[in-house]
């Protein structure tokens, strides 16, 4: 076999291996007391029901687990959520009241009902309340080329 066939085999066993997709966007953390704080360059990564979202400096994370996914107008919808906060490879997983997942893997721009917002292709948004009411908004795009 030669080198280039060795090289082709690799890569057509590599395109059949899951590959999480990648992107970047922005968190914004309101908090109670009114005071809120954007963390933009944020990196997404989505792996099947799981979205990660990594600061910059990759040593805090955000971790939504998305559950009762349905699809409506195109959009994935997932009224259940999951959260943890990973601070250091130390996970705490926080309380939360509501959480909903929006994903657009179309291409096309997709409108969210009851909304004013429009989702471009192959973005997503986070909407979490926490039990201590903490506001939690997360939106980016998403390769949709590495998606499961």
């Amino acid at each position: 076999m030669t080198r280039w066939h060795r090289l082709l085999l690799f890569g057509m066993c590599a395109l059949l291996l899951p590959i999480p997709a990648f992107a970047q966007g922005e968190v914004r953390i309101r908090q109670t007391d009114g005071t809120s704080k954007t963390y933009p360059g944020v990196r997404i990564t989505e792996a099947g029901d799981t979205i990660t979202f990594a600061l910059p400096s990759a040593d805090h994370r955000l971790i939504v687990g998305a559950t009762h996914c349905t699809r409506e107008n195109g959009l994935r919808v997932c009224s259940g959520t999951d959260l943890w906060f990973d601070r250091y490879g130390v996970s705490e997983e926080l309380q939360i009241t509501k959480g909903y997942v929006f994903i657009n893997d179309t291409r096309h721009v997709l409108h969210l009902a009851r909304s004013r917002v429009d989702l471009s292709p192959n973005t997503l948004l986070v909407e979490i309340l926490t039990k201590h009411g903490t506001y939690i908004t997360g939106r980016g795009a998403v390769d949709s080329t590495g998606a499961p």
